[in-house]
């Protein structure tokens, strides 16, 4: 749940290269504009804490240890995909590519 959940945010595949290039125009914009600015921050908040409640989950079902930080775990797991959507719509990853990264980085918490 949470692979998709983070492959889906960062805007990997196909159909959502559109949405990449909104998304990357939004946030190019939101400093320059204060409602614009408000929205973006409301929407990391929301995704921060969808992503934290998911490690929570994880934690709790046994699938990721307790010794993580669900609150900075999901801030690091977020940068990536962040990171991960700008280097694909620049052409310096495939999506294939990007994907393993994102893979590599989420199973960092499930194999510790």
């Amino acid at each position: 749940m949470l692979s998709h959940t983070l492959a889906e945010v960062a805007l990997l595949d196909e159909e959502s290269k559109a949405q990449a290039h909104v998304w990357l125009a939004f946030v190019t914009h939101a400093p320059s504009s204060g409602k614009l600015a408000a929205v973006l921050h409301d929407t990391y908040v929301k995704l921060h804490d969808l992503v934290e409640w998911l490690i929570r989950y994880g934690q709790d079902t046994g699938e990721i240890p307790r010794h993580f930080d669900p609150a900075s775990e999901a801030q690091s797991l977020l940068a990536v995909a962040d990171g991960l959507t700008v280097h694909v719509l620049a052409g310096h990853h495939s999506p294939e590519t990007a994907r393993t990264i994102l893979r590599r980085h989420l199973d960092h918490l499930l194999r510790q």
